[in-house]
């Protein structure tokens, strides 16, 4: 019964660690998602300022032009950037929608063993009692009964 219980404790440790790894793991995730979006965004609203600028047909000068050709292509490449960013966040959050999926796992498995333990040890403690039982009336039996007839 010993050796159960503490195998009991020990499978309800790791199961504690793994809570803790799984919040880690949706946290993480979260993260991932919200910076996602973020580059996401920064990649959208750069490409719209570019074409915005590249669009205006307001110029007089031509130094006006040239600066505002060389402001909207800045523009364009701080949006490939962010979008090349995006690419990268969105990489690290399925690596972290993968890391959850596999906390996850562990956890379901975890309380799989706990409660295959627990059962376990109380077939053992059931079948302990009925040995008990059984012998107790097996005494009970065969001791002569003395009648006072």
């Amino acid at each position: 019964m010993k050796r159960e219980q503490r195998r009991l404790k020990t499978l309800e440790r790791q199961r504690r660690i793994a809570l803790t790894d799984r919040r880690e793991a949706i946290s993480q995730l979260a993260g991932a998602m919200a910076d996602e979006a973020q580059r996401a965004a920064l990649a959208e609203k750069g490409r719209s300022l570019a074409s915005g600028y590249t669009g205006r047909s307001d110029l007089v000068v031509a130094s006006e032009l040239r600066d505002r050709s060389r402001f909207a292509s800045e523009l364009s490449r701080i949006a490939r950037e962010a979008e090349k960013s995006r690419d990268h966040a969105a990489a690290a959050r399925d690596k972290a929608s993968r890391e959850l999926a596999k906390r996850e796992t562990r956890l379901e498995r975890l309380g799989d063993r706990i409660k295959h333990v627990r059962r376990e040890s109380e077939r053992k403690r059931e079948q302990l009692e009925a040995e008990r039982s059984s012998g107790l009336a097996r005494k009970l039996l065969s001791k002569p009964q003395n009648s006072k007839d």
